[in-house]
Parts: structure tokens; sequence; C-alpha cells
């Protein structure tokens, strides 16, 4: 099985370029290019305001793609609203929860140590805001979220678990769908499905979380567009975090009453154009690959980065060496040199190599895994070839 690089644009237009970083952010295919672009220059206008053609081609669209998300990770279009990124949408619903009264003092918090900042930032906020305690879950040996961990520190106190469902650092897949059935049903669960839904099939009813947030751009859509879930039962219960014209059902000089469906959580105009991106990202991945095929071609491509791991094994240390249960996501670190990853950074980008080089917002992971040095990951998606890790391995030889 081949890439699919011949689709994008980016790489005919750069022919050495060695794009390795598609966990920070996809590249975009011409159908998606193409046809995005044709809904600009051919039928745009703002959706809810109008009843003519262009105005009902635009809201056609806007709610074809939330079935289309509906479709992808098992929910109904109503329980689906867009904001401008998953940080952002994370942060909304927490406000939100504050705004409805959810959060009661005493109460305790759970995280895994692998969570992104994103996750974490806004929890240590409100723990402090509403004195809450924050208990932290360890790490299995094969890099799991630890499930003796989770047991252990569950208590009648936990008000929310918000979980990963795949660290943007260990590449793990975390097996969580049995989280549901051992925590209590007044305890919300939230799943950060990032680096997740672009790369495998999940099911919001089979996770049974309450809530689930994941970006349009690591699904080759563009950017400042995030996708939220939130299941049915929870939207009338919570408060929108802002006010704005559509939301309201009545308004009058004294009063005003808004509207209780998803919708309240989508501030004024949304990112239309972003949104018809994601619409054709959908349907171009649904024309190739899904992700059955994917998910092949993914496995060859680890394990031939595992297959050259072992030619640098003396003086490159990868964090995980696992074949499955995985994404194509690899970080590594430099064992007993001088030379740091900024330089190796630096060489990689001279010969047109783009990979990331730090913390990968996740600094309580590398506190917990002991890394004190900056590390380098390499990502793959469908463009990823063969070719692209051969040539990121002779260049970090050379560089070693």
């Amino acid at each position: 099985m081949s890439s699919r690089r011949q689709d994008f644009p980016i790489f005919s237009n750069n022919p050495q370029l060695v794009y390795l970083d598609s966990a920070s952010s996809s590249q975009k295919p011409s159908y998606v290019l193409e046809k995005t672009n044709e809904y600009i220059t051919q039928s745009y206008a703002n959706i809810g305001r109008g009843s003519y053609d262009l105005a009902e081609k635009s809201d056609n669209l806007y709610y074809k793609t939330k079935e289309k998300i509906g479709n992808l990770i098992g929910c109904k279009p109503n329980e689906v609203f867009f904001s401008h990124n998953a940080s952002y949408c994370m942060n909304m619903i927490a406000q939100s929860l504050a705004t409805s009264g959810y959060f009661k003092k005493w109460g305790e918090i759970m995280l895994s140590v692998a969570e992104h900042h994103a996750n974490i930032l806004v929890r240590q906020k409100f723990a402090q805001k509403f004195e809450l305690s924050i208990k932290w879950i360890g790490l299995d040996s094969d890099f799991q979220i630890s499930c003796l961990d989770i047991v252990s520190n569950l208590s009648d106190k936990t008000v929310l678990v918000s979980l990963s469902l795949c660290s943007n650092v260990l590449w793990v897949k975390n097996q969580i769908q049995w989280l549901r059935k051992i925590i209590w049903k007044d305890c919300l669960f939230i799943v950060d499905a990032s680096q997740a839904v672009p790369n495998y099939k999940i099911d919001v009813k089979e996770l049974d979380c309450d809530m689930l947030v994941f970006s349009a751009h690591k699904f080759l859509a563009y950017s400042w567009l995030g996708v939220g879930y939130i299941k049915h039962s929870f939207i009338s219960l919570l408060e929108p975090l802002l006010l704005w014209g559509g939301i309201v059902e009545e308004v009058n000089m004294e009063k005003h009453s808004l509207k209780t469906n998803i919708e309240k959580f989508e501030i004024g105009t949304p990112n239309i154009i972003s949104i018809v991106s994601l619409y054709y990202a959908l349907e171009y991945r649904e024309s190739i690959w899904g992700y059955s095929r994917w998910e092949v071609y993914e496995k060859e491509l680890i394990d031939y980065t595992l297959e050259l791991c072992q030619t640098v094994s003396d003086k490159i240390k990868c964090i995980n060496l696992q074949s499955e249960n995985r994404i194509g996501i690899f970080t590594f670190l430099i064992k007993n040199s001088s030379q740091s990853m900024i330089q190796l950074n630096e060489e990689l980008n001279k010969k047109g190599i783009c990979t990331r080089v730090g913390g990968h917002c996740a600094y309580p992971l590398a506190n917990y895994l002991k890394i004190t040095t900056p590390s380098l990951r390499i990502s793959f998606y469908i463009y990823t070839t063969k070719q692209d890790i051969e040539k990121f391995f002779q260049v970090l030889k050379e560089f070693l």
C-alpha cells in the first residue's frame, strides 16, 4: 500500500519536503482546497440569516457537516457544536460547568500524567477556584493509563474524570471504554480525542463519555475550528458561556429567554469556511481510505520506523518501542551527548525535514518520565512515505 502524497499540493510545490509533524497539524489535500475554494467563490453566505439560495446552501453544508461528524464518532448531529479549536472547546465546557453550578467545594478531579496542557491548565484553574483536589493517574509498564490508579483513586468525591484517548507524546491508544462502568453516574467523564479522531475509529456511545473534543486542523481541514460533543441529556442543564443574538428564544425591554439546544454554545457567526473544509475533509477520507486502510498503512510505517530505530539505538532512545496498540508518533532523546535536540532540529530543517522539538505541551509527563531535556517528535499521516522516514534517519545518523 502506498501513501496519498500525490493528493497534497504542498508536496508538488516543495518536492523535497519531508513533513513529519502531522500530530501538530495535518496538510490539506487538493480536494479539500478546491471544494472549499469553490464554496467561497461561488456559494458563500452567512448561515441562519437569510432565505435566499446562497444562505440556504451554506445552512445545508453547515448541518451536513454535523451529520458527518455524528456518523464519524457515533453521536447525533444535535449533540455537536463548533468552536475555535479543541482547547477552546475544553475551556468553554469547563466555564459552562462552573457557570451552571456544577463544581462544589471539596470534590476531586482525576487526570492522567500524560494529559496535554490544554486539559491540565483548565482543571487546575477550577480546582483552585472551587477548592477541589486533583488526583493524578500514573501509567502502566506499557504506557497505558493505569487501571489500578483509576480504581484506587475513585471515590464518591470524584466529580470529574478527564482523559485523553491518545497522548501526543506516547502514541498509545488508551483503552478506557470500561471507565464509565466503574465511575458513579453523577461523575462527569470528559475525553480529549484530538490525536485519536484523525487516526482511528472511536464511538462516543461505546466510551459513554459525557463530553468530547477534537480539532479539525489535524483532520485535513482548515484551522481555527474545534469540534465539541455534549451528551444530549447534559445540554439543557448547562448555561452558555457567552450571550449573542442568535441564542435568543424571546427578548423584550425587561428580560430575555434563551434557546436550550446545542447552538447556545456557538457564539455569533461561526467559522463557516473551516466548517465547510471539514465537510470536504470527511468526504475525502471516506472516498479513499476511511480508517481501516489507513491503520494498515500506518502499521507498515510504524514497523519500518521501529526497524530503523534499532540502527541508532546506541545513541538515540525512543521513549516507546511497542508496535501494537499505537498510532504513528515517535519521540526521541539523544543518549549521553553534548549535542542538543535543538541543533539536530536545525540540521533536519536544513534538509527540508519538518519535526517538532520541545516538551510537546506535556511537562507533567516529562517530569513523570524523568525527561530533563527537550525531545524530538516525528508523526505520520496518509501522505507520509517510507522514503520520508529513511531520509529522517539518514540525517539523524549523519548528525550523530
